[in-house]
């Protein structure tokens, strides 16, 4: 739904994952790299092939590696579980733990901040009423 309401997503890993490549390609995120252990340098190369301005950015991170990156976005965000240093430099933390719900959560707060949250989310469930079931 983000994507849809015209939000560029991306995801940039130190690991790799089969699960969330296919998750991805399911998603149609475009923007996935794996087995970054630098996270920092592919963010710049984004930013700089997107060009995008970082104030424009979230980003979720949950351990240290993630801080250079949340230090230059608009928008840090932690989940629940992150390490504690990442949640001191957050600017918002998920009610969620990551994989338990966290990027959906950040999601639909980015698209009720903009007001596209209900325009998307009716796409899928529409009472007779025409407003959210």
């Amino acid at each position: 739904m983000l994507q849809h309401s015209g939000v560029e997503v991306g995801i940039i890993t130190g690991r790799n994952s089969k699960a969330v490549q296919h998750r991805a390609a399911e998603l149609g995120i475009k923007h996935l790299f794996q087995g970054r252990q630098e996270k920092l340098a592919t963010y710049l190369s984004l930013v700089e092939d997107l060009n995008l301005n970082p104030r424009t950015i979230a980003f979720v991170g949950d351990d240290v590696v993630d801080l250079p990156i949340m230090f230059q976005v608009g928008l840090a965000v932690a989940v629940q579980d992150a390490h504690h240093l990442v949640k001191k430099h957050a600017h918002w933390i998920t009610p969620s733990a990551g994989g338990r719900g966290a990027a959906r959560e950040l999601c639909e707060m980015i698209m009720v901040a903009q007001g596209t949250y209900l325009t998307e989310i009716n796409r899928f469930h529409v009472s007779p009423k025409g407003s959210v079931a």
